[in-house]
């Protein structure tokens, strides 16, 4: 749920650019070094950088609360002078080129490279990032951060009992290796590390149960906060675009970005209860004994796979009714979203390339580098009560491991 903000505000700042004259290149003859004709020249900017920032007022309705922000930078530089040429000589027709012009074709790749990077990487880039799914991470971050005594839940920790007798069953011999070694590690992964984190679980939520209590009616009134990333992510791109059959441009690229969630609470009062009535109530939300739709989910075969994708689980979870509720205000929450775009580029101009052209050597330019930042700060409250919550992501690196692992075991 998106607040409201106050009044827009935009600055921008950036430095002159850099401006360098590339000269003419020339047609000479080898023999006589004769001046036959001249082509090109001109201009390329060899630094540009800008700067600029967007942002609202704090409203008047919640002063305290965070504004809407979005910083950017960008820079462009080259590494070469404009002013150093290449030789290519053309010896059949008895001249050679000293070449400038490949520093202005480069401009032009370096251009394309550019457009070519953003478009590999689609809209994992740039604001899209929270318009798609920035409910999704909001709740995400405040599911995770809200006050919670519960530590295990005991009611799908005996649903799957049942399974324990599988765990020792370590060696299959009507199965191939391949098998056997993906049914090993999922035995691992979702047996015998879960069900030894649970008991753990237990024993440490039972008897720090009176120690979280008293640490929560403590903060009752002050201000509390905390923050989770929610998303992670790096991708590296690379390409080529040809001009012609002589002249392409060589490019590489990467983009980083992470999404932080922030949430700012005030605990409440517990509920007036006796001491009794209160123990009692805690060490059945500390166990999971509670009105949670997530347990029934969780207890179907391979809900965690769509979990994975679309947090199923997560969204079912804020449905659920504590047995003794840690009553919280929220004062604020926020996304930030961080984003560094890192692009290269090169051309080079080789005419040997062309079937037939007798002309010998190659003209390279310098490197292109393009650097471009993204800060974004968007205030957003939690909102449950759409599908939105849901949201879709992708598997990270040890959950596509494990798919194939299942994928492995479930073939016939």
């Amino acid at each position: 749920m998106i607040r409201s903000y106050g009044h827009l505000k935009t600055k921008t700042s950036g430095l002159p650019d850099v401006l360098e004259t590339c000269p003419v290149s020339e047609e000479r003859s080898i023999a006589t070094n004769a001046l036959q004709s001249t082509f090109g020249g001109g201009q390329i900017t060899t630094h540009h950088s800008l700067e600029s920032i967007v942002y609202t007022t704090r409203s008047k309705a919640m002063p305290s609360a965070s504004n809407m922000c979005r910083h950017s930078t960008r820079s462009l530089d080259y590494s070469s002078k404009a002013n150093v040429p290449s030789r290519l000589d053309w010896v059949d027709h008895g001249v050679y080129y000293t070449y400038y012009d490949i520093h202005k074709e480069s401009v032009t790749g370096h251009a394309l490279a550019d457009i070519a990077a953003r478009a590999a990487f689609g809209v994992n880039q740039g604001t899209a990032v929270l318009g798609a799914s920035g409910q999704a991470f909001i709740n995400d971050a405040a599911t995770r951060l809200r006050p919670d005594l519960t530590t295990v839940s005991v009611p799908n920790f005996l649903a799957d009992i049942g399974d324990i007798t599988s765990l020792v069953e370590l060696w299959r011999k009507n199965l191939s290796l391949a098998k056997n070694l993906a049914g090993a590690h999922l035995n691992y992964k979702f047996g015998w590390k879960p069900t030894i984190g649970d008991l753990q679980q237990m024993v440490e939520g039972v008897t720090r149960l009176q120690e979280k209590l008293a640490a929560f009616e403590k903060s009752c009134g002050q201000i509390q906060s905390g923050r989770v990333t929610c998303l992670k992510e790096n991708f590296t791109k690379s390409g080529e675009i040809a001009f012609d059959a002589s002249m392409k441009c060589r490019w590489h690229a990467t983009l980083d970005k992470v999404v932080t969630g922030y949430v700012v609470w005030r605990p409440q009062p517990l509920a007036v209860l006796s001491n009794f009535d209160r123990t009692l109530r805690g060490l059945l939300d500390t166990l999971g004994f509670q009105l949670n739709p997530r347990i029934v989910w969780d207890a179907i075969p391979f809900t965690f796979v769509i979990d994975w994708f679309f947090g199923v689980g997560a969204w079912l979870q804020t449905f659920s009714v504590d047995a003794l509720e840690l009553p919280i205000k929220y004062v604020d929450s926020y996304l930030q979203y961080h984003e560094k775009i890192h692009i290269e580029s090169y051309t080079f101009y080789a005419p040997s390339l062309i079937p037939g052209n007798t002309q010998t050597g190659t003209a390279t330019s310098g490197g292109w580098v393009t650097n471009e930042t993204l800060f974004q700060r968007m205030p957003l409250f939690p909102d449950y009560a759409t599908l939105a919550g849901l949201g879709w992501r992708m598997p990270t690196f040890g959950q596509t491991t494990l798919l194939v692992s299942l994928a492995t075991v479930l073939k016939k």
